[in-house]
Order: C-alpha cells, then structure tokens, then sequence
C-alpha cells in the first residue's frame, strides 16, 4: 500500500476518534484547519485540529451555513474550540479546548 494512502487510513481513525468524543458531548466537531504538534502510531495519524464543537441539534443549522461559498459563523463563535490529542502510553485520547 502507497506510504499517502496508509497515512490517510491513520488520520481517518483519528478522525473517528475526535468524532466519537464529540459525540458523547452530544456534538459534532466541524474542522477548520491542522494546528500542529503531530503524532503517529501505528494505527493512527493526527495533529491539534481547530473548528466548531457544535450542539448536536443545531449541526444541521451550522452544516448548511459552513458549506456555502461565504459562510458567516460569527453567529457560533462560542462553539469554536481545538481539538487536542492526549497520549498516555499506547492510547490516544481528543479533548476539546476553548481559548
């Protein structure tokens, strides 16, 4: 398997991952961008993401304004939080952080 397409099947566990801890939130995590300090294992790939913790009843609401050509989120800037990724010895854990 090529090295690029291994490295993505990685970041798709951690996607999963940060997605699953949304989930016990009862949110869902839209991402904005990669903010550094990257990991690897072998299982997973991954990197602090920033973007928008938002509400589980309201992700509808905020999927329609992110994905049109100019979104205006200014109205979910208390949602806008950084994923960040723990480890503690094998096991990789996602927190989300508000600044």
């Amino acid at each position: 398997m090529p090295e690029s397409k291994k490295r993505q099947e990685k970041f798709e566990r951690f996607w999963k991952l940060i997605q699953n801890r949304a989930e016990k939130e009862e949110s869902r995590f839209f991402m904005e961008c990669g903010e550094g300090r990257e990991f690897e294992t072998d299982e997973m790939f991954g990197e602090d993401i920033s973007g928008w913790l938002v509400p589980g009843d309201q992700a509808d609401d905020f999927n329609k304004e992110w994905r049109k050509e100019v979104p205006h989120l200014d109205a979910w800037a208390d949602c806008v939080c950084i994923a960040e990724w723990t480890r503690s010895g094998d096991q990789i854990d996602v927190h989300f952080m508000r600044y």
